[in-house]
């Protein structure tokens, strides 16, 4: 994880790598397809700003556009996310998981 220069959230990134922000979060997304985004938004927000923040951040560090549909966002109402290889990632208020559903099978 390291934290992104603009958006001040810490990214999913595989060193070595250029800093959150200037590609690393997008290699680390290319490859494994998934991304962990902590400290990515305000557990206090209503959940349309939630995701409109989550939408505009996701477009300007992955490159993604609203018609990507196979991009799947996970921020509220689970616990767990289980990964293919048998490892699961805890989801905290302010935490987001993304990941390509054409690519990947993810439970939670």
């Amino acid at each position: 994880m390291e934290m992104h220069n603009k958006f001040e959230c810490y990214c999913s990134i595989e060193p070595p790598c250029p800093p959150a922000g200037e590609g690393g979060a997008k290699e680390f997304y290319d490859k494994y397809h998934f991304s962990i985004l902590h400290n990515m938004i305000d557990p206090e927000w209503d959940d349309k700003i939630k995701l409109e923040e989550i939408q505009k951040k996701l477009i300007l560090i992955y490159g993604f556009t609203p018609d990507d549909e196979d991009v799947m966002i996970v921020y509220k109402n689970h616990k767990k996310v289980y990964l293919p290889n048998k490892k699961y990632v805890s989801i905290q208020p302010g935490t987001v998981f993304i990941y390509d559903s054409s690519k990947i099978k993810i439970k939670y």
